[in-house]
């Protein structure tokens, strides 16, 4: 049980990780936001580029589970 509590932990300690990660983003690109009707967006650029890069993991690793 406690090598299973102790595993969870780590889960926890890792997404709690990741979390504060995503704060620290998020806090900095809130900073450098105007926050006006300006065409210029660092949030919407960032989210922009985080799904760019996520869709070419993906196709990655696509590829590389396809049959050769």
């Amino acid at each position: 049980v406690k090598t299973l509590a102790l595993t969870h932990l780590q889960v926890l300690d890792h997404k709690i990780a990741g979390l504060r990660s995503m704060r620290r983003t998020l806090a900095h690109l809130i900073v450098h936001c105007r926050g006006d009707e300006r065409p210029e967006c660092p949030i919407l650029d960032e989210l922009g580029d985080a799904r760019s890069r996520r869709a070419d993991r993906d196709v990655r690793g696509t590829e590389e589970r396809a049959p050769s």
